[in-house]
């Protein structure tokens, strides 16, 4: 998938997203939950990871994580301890 078209495929999940679900994003689980989600529209994890960074970032102004490096960190510590379903 070109850089163009997954930045089209999370502007389209974006707008799908009600605003309790964006707001939700704030927490690990929640950025979690929909990193697996868009981890089948896109080739590697890192590319779904951008794209949810990219929903965030469109409403928030700002990352929610550092880097990919740092949201895989926070993805170990949340799944060992049962965080995420």
């Amino acid at each position: 998938m070109s850089r163009s078209t997954a930045a089209k495929s999370s502007t389209v999940i974006a707008e799908t997203l009600l605003p309790y679900e964006i707001e939700r994003l704030h927490q690990p689980p929640h950025f979690i939950a929909m990193w697996f989600k868009m981890c089948g529209r896109h080739a590697t994890h890192e590319k779904a990871y951008e794209a949810v960074e990219e929903i965030y970032s469109s409403h928030y102004k700002r990352n929610r994580y550092k880097n990919y490096e740092s949201f895989r960190r926070s993805m170990k510590h949340h799944v060992s301890r049962g965080n995420v379903q």
